[in-house]
């Protein structure tokens, strides 16, 4: 399996975030955490990953999620996983 590049990724997780959160305006970086982004809560957490999972055809193991602490930890298992 070949990894995906990281800043492919987070291009992509950026565009995601835009669709789910419904701000076009916004950017997130690798630093970026759920209290960064207004509407960011539990339920449009589930809808984020649901939207990664699909777009990158892979699936998170329940760590992964767990674990991730901003964007950039979503991204490198995205980009591992990819």
């Amino acid at each position: 399996m070949t990894r995906m590049d990281k800043s492919l990724v987070l291009q992509e997780i950026n565009k995601i975030c835009q669709r789910v959160f419904r701000n076009e305006s916004l950017t997130v970086t690798e630093d970026t955490t759920a209290k960064d982004v207004d509407g960011w809560d539990s339920i449009s957490n589930l809808f984020l990953i649901d939207e990664l999972e699909k777009n990158f055809n892979m699936k998170f193991e329940l760590d992964d999620i767990l674990n991730a602490q901003n964007i950039g930890d979503l991204a490198t298992v995205i980009s591992n996983k990819a």
